[in-house]
């Protein structure tokens, strides 16, 4: 919150420097302008120009850091509560970074919605290696379904623990169940 409430500062600072700048500026471009007719008002609304457009990208900028700042928190949050969930036999949720990242980039979701999912799944009873791959299992259902991955995860882990089936049955459960959704749309 640091760095935010400094860039601020910074963006303010600049920015009254930049006012004293301009007024220097229209000063002497007003000497200019009186001898040479008009064109130092001219070459005043192209600086202005440019510096309001250096304030607009400035700002974009910020934001966009704001928004990475406030995800990279978000990512932090749920490896850790992966970790919570973790034995110490089954390592770091870090070690794991890679994985989340090719199914977030296979799947189109948010690396901390995969890491949530997993935790969920690991929540759940189920061992890390097995909820990486029930993950991929919902995201599965959830595009099959048409339904949010969050919703897939619950129908999995709901379907799983009521019938005790293994893990390893989870894909053959999307196939039963993406199966009956053609099958009721079809009639």
């Amino acid at each position: 919150m640091a760095d935010i409430n400094k860039t601020v500062q910074i963006l303010f600072s600049a920015d009254n420097q930049m006012s004293d700048a301009f007024r220097d500026i229209n000063d002497h471009i007003g000497t200019v302008d009186s001898s040479f007719g008009g064109l130092g008002g001219r070459a005043l609304n192209l600086v202005e120009d440019i510096a309001i457009l250096g304030l607009a990208v400035t700002a974009i900028a910020t934001t966009f850091a704001t928004l990475a700042a406030k995800s990279a928190a978000e990512y932090e949050t749920a490896l850790l509560d992966l970790q919570k969930v973790m034995d110490d036999s089954e390592g770091s949720a870090n070690q794991y970074s890679q994985t989340f990242l090719k199914m977030a980039i296979d799947y189109g979701k948010s690396t901390t919605e995969i890491v949530q999912g997993v935790a969920d799944f690991k929540q759940a009873g189920f061992d890390v290696v097995e909820s990486l791959q029930l993950q991929t299992d919902a995201l599965n259902l959830s595009i099959a379904g048409d339904i949010a991955a969050a919703e897939s995860s619950e129908y999995l882990i709901s379907i799983l623990k009521g019938f005790k089936a293994p893990a390893s049955e989870a894909a053959e459960v999307v196939d039963i169940l993406n199966a009956d959704r053609k099958s009721d749309q079809s009639v």
